[in-house]
């Protein structure tokens, strides 16, 4: 008599467990992939935005007094008034 394959009785949750613990998985993968690209992409950006304002200082120190306003525009800050007596 030939011995045919049975599926194992062994079950620790029920199926509708599990169904949710897979589906709780794929969602919590996904935030993470979600997390770790919003992340390069800022990084990217973070970069991208240095170069731009160093490239801009440049531009200000050949152009005097033409530069914003803000720190390292090459103009004077303004002084304080003096105090009220």
């Amino acid at each position: 008599m030939p011995r045919t394959l049975r599926t194992s009785t062994f079950r620790m949750f029920s199926p509708a467990v599990v169904g949710w613990a897979v589906v709780l998985h794929f969602a919590s993968v996904g935030v993470v992939v979600s997390g770790l690209m919003v992340h390069v992409y800022m990084g990217a950006h973070f970069k991208w935005w240095r170069d731009v304002r160093l490239a801009e200082h440049e531009w200000a120190k050949t152009h005097e007094g033409t530069a914003p306003e803000g720190e390292g525009s090459g103009r004077p800050e303004p002084k304080a008034a003096p105090p009220a007596v």
